[in-house]
């Protein structure tokens, strides 16, 4: 598909080449028309398109609204009509010593893969983001904040089940509330109370959570196994093709961009956020902990959410949501196709079985470098 991928790997492919694309005539190649190459129209009944759209949203970026609400972008007269448009100036592209690649879009120093915007996946956060800043949002909003592969999935499971006082899983994949894959007219006509997922940096937060002091969980995790965890997600999400050692020099770039954003940077903004904001409503959670003792944990968070949970409560919370049980729940019970990408070990320390010596020695120099308060409680 002619959007979806770079060029260099569309011009490798064996002739005779049947592409397919949904862009417009002035996106495609100016050769295509020099060469005045075959063209295959296909039409259909728009009508009918519009109801298969409102499905292919629900599963591919998870549109959390109903068919009618769906609707609205569909016959929106002025564009963008989503925000999955792309101009290739916007398109960023970094490169390894090996001829790895990986392209992104981005805005306010967060980056999202530029080949999942092309492909509808994700909204283009050069004009969303901004547009996130400006949404609406409410005091009884709750904002769970992690980088990637820290623990959100786990962490958002339980504080819905807190929530909703039951230990049920929610009907949809956390994708459906997570803000910087969603437009703002879809966060917004979700039901309260609302608990939104996020990777963004603090900057990158709607300018109203400042404001009516939304309440935060905060998610830290052990970064060496983070990387390890965003290696294989990056191999299925991105189709990255490098080595686990190859993924590292992109993962430990100091100078961004890099993909949603550089790991210190994003923990010591945070950290800084705290500080500063002695009274913004916070509750900080190390996934180490969380593993080692989810009972206690789940009680903790149910303190600060104010939320009722006793230990039958807890314990019935912290079984539904073990690793295992939330992973089967994610292929079965939600009926996603994301359990097998974003679920795979959930271990502690399993970077003890992918770093080098070479590689650790590098990762602590990175640290020593970078310092953050969250460092002293995790074995490196």
């Amino acid at each position: 598909m002619y959007e979806f991928q770079i060029p260099e790997n569309l011009q490798t492919l064996e002739p005779p080449r049947v592409f397919n694309t949904h862009v417009r005539p002035n996106n495609l190649p100016e050769q295509f028309f020099e060469k005045r190459c075959k063209t295959v129209f296909v039409q259909r009944n728009p009508k009918d398109i519009a109801v298969s759209f409102y499905y292919h949203y629900k599963d591919l970026i998870k549109f959390g609204g109903t068919f009618k609400q769906f609707m609205d972008f569909f016959l929106k007269e002025d564009e963008p009509a989503s925000e999955t448009n792309v101009s290739e100036d916007d398109v960023i592209s970094i490169h390894d010593n090996h001829g790895n690649t990986i392209e992104l879009l981005g805005s306010g120093g967060q980056y999202l893969s530029a080949s999942n915007v092309r492909s509808g996946r994700y909204p283009n956060p050069v004009t969303n983001i901004p547009r996130l800043r400006k949404m609406n949002v409410n005091e009884d909003d709750i904002f769970l904040c992690a980088y990637p592969k820290a623990g959100t999935h786990w962490t958002w499971e339980i504080m819905t089940m807190l929530m909703q006082q039951s230990a049920e899983y929610h009907p949809h994949e956390k994708e459906s509330y997570m803000y910087e894959l969603q437009i703002p007219e879809t966060l917004q006509a979700l039901e309260p109370p609302r608990v939104f997922n996020t990777h963004v940096r603090p900057n990158n937060l709607p300018e109203q959570f400042f404001e009516k002091r939304c309440k935060t969980v905060f998610v830290q995790r052990n970064p060496k196994d983070i990387s390890v965890s965003f290696y294989y997600h990056c191999k299925n999400m991105i189709q990255f093709s490098g080595t686990f050692e190859q993924f590292m020099d992109f993962f430990l770039k100091e100078d961004e961009p890099v993909l949603h954003c550089a790991w210190y940077k994003y923990t010591l903004e945070w950290e800084q956020f705290f500080r500063e904001n002695l009274d913004h409503p916070v509750h900080c959670i190390m996934y180490e902990q969380l593993q080692q003792n989810a009972v206690e944990e789940i009680k903790r968070l149910a303190t600060f959410l104010k939320t009722p949970c006793d230990d039958k409560l807890a314990n019935l919370i912290a079984e539904k949501c073990s690793f295992q049980n939330l992973k089967n729940a994610t292929l079965k019970v939600k009926k996603g196709e994301m359990s097998k990408i974003l679920f795979r070990k959930g271990m502690v320390g399993d970077w003890k079985t992918h770093f080098t010596v070479a590689l650790n020695e590098k990762f602590d120099q990175y640290l020593q470098r970078h310092p953050t308060t969250s460092m002293n409680t995790y074995d490196i």
